[in-house]
């Protein structure tokens, strides 16, 4: 098995449109010691289809597909992205990404290329660059208030003042050692499904925090963020069911920000 020293995982569900575009992308912006995940889960717009065609071209270029038949969720997906990353046991840093062309695949170098911190997450907020569609408020305002509970959580446990701007950002860098032990707390946790959801992002924070305080780490030392363009290409996508209704879905937010390791 080369020794890839870095490896992306992509969640990838109903990006017919985008896939390709993404991996051909990816595979010019990546170096020769990164490897490439994809998690496919469950597509049903021909996603599927595409991949499983395209197994041949993933040989030659250091890219794994893991197929999940069913749709299981956005947290699910990258779980299984990084049970399979962790396999690579030279690899350092686990960058994560998503698949419908908001992130760009030209920042990838800088994120690996930091250095000093646990957790690197990218940030929509800190650059005044705005690309595609205008952001959708609701995402937006949602986004903002369970930063500012973040960030009044972090200043009553560490009392330090915690530089997190966005919560939800996909684009995220994390060292082998933290997703080591967040995968063995996951395992065993029990946790509650659906917060394995959308609502993923915040089960890593909760973690991040508990991790700290386990590790004694302090927050400048151990976590930054990294400023990249907000990016919308459409106004049409959806979280499903209730959760399209902002109110149920802050709600539901909030539910999975009680979950404790």
């Amino acid at each position: 098995m080369k020794n890839f020293k870095r490896v992306i995982v992509v969640p990838v569900y109903n990006e017919a449109g985008s896939v390709k575009k993404v991996i051909e992308s990816i595979l010019v912006h990546k170096n020769a010691d990164t490897k490439l995940i994809l998690v496919q889960d469950g597509s049903d717009d021909g996603t599927e289809k595409i991949l499983l065609q395209l197994s041949g071209y993933f040989a030659e270029n250091s890219i794994d597909l893991v197929n999940h038949s069913q749709n299981h969720g956005y947290g699910k997906a990258l779980i299984s992205g990084f049970k399979k990353a962790l396999d690579y046991e030279n690899a350092e840093y686990i960058l994560t990404m998503d698949c419908d062309e908001q992130h760009q695949p030209e920042d990838i170098g800088k994120f690996f290329a930091f250095r000093g911190v646990d957790i690197l997450s990218g940030s929509r907020y800190l650059m005044d660059i705005e690309k595609g569609i205008q952001a959708p408020p609701d995402r937006v305002q949602i986004n903002k208030k369970l930063t500012e509970k973040y960030i009044r959580i972090a200043q009553n446990t560490f009392h330090e003042n915690w530089n997190l701007t966005d919560t939800f950002c996909g684009m995220k860098r994390y060292q082998r050692f933290f997703l080591e032990s967040f995968m063995d707390a996951v395992s065993n946790a029990g946790l509650n499904a659906s917060c394995l959801g959308y609502a993923f992002p915040l089960i890593l924070w909760n973690y991040y925090i508990f991790w700290l305080k386990q590790n004694h780490r302090h927050l400048a030392e151990s976590f930054a963020e990294m400023a990249i363009p907000k990016i919308y290409v459409s106004d049409d996508r959806t979280f499903g069911a209730h959760l399209d209704f902002p109110a149920k879905r802050y709600r539901y937010y909030l539910n999975c920000m009680k979950v404790t390791f």
